[in-house]
């Protein structure tokens, strides 16, 4: 899947782990004004589901709240589906 870096959006990746817990990597370019707002957002998501091992790699180009929560909560059903498919 291409991917294409446009302002106001944001770029989410998940990767469900064997353990680590949750770690949260952020990359942003707002990220000295907004970086706790970007990683509440992300973990109340994550704390939505029942995983507690995952890494997320956010590339954060100015979204807001809601477009981050998206995003996130589709980059966690790809990778269940993801791992699904391994089984």
């Amino acid at each position: 899947m291409a991917t294409k870096k446009i302002s106001d959006d944001a770029i989410i990746n998940a990767t469900i782990t064997n353990s680590g817990g949750i770690v949260i990597n952020i990359n942003s370019t707002v990220k000295h004004m907004f970086f706790n707002h970007i990683k509440k957002a992300v973990e109340e998501v994550v704390n939505e589901t029942d995983i507690k091992n995952i890494v997320i790699d956010v590339d954060d180009y100015g979204a807001l709240d809601f477009c981050i929560r998206a995003r996130t909560r589709m980059a966690i059903r790809r990778a269940v589906k993801s791992l699904e498919a391994v089984k």
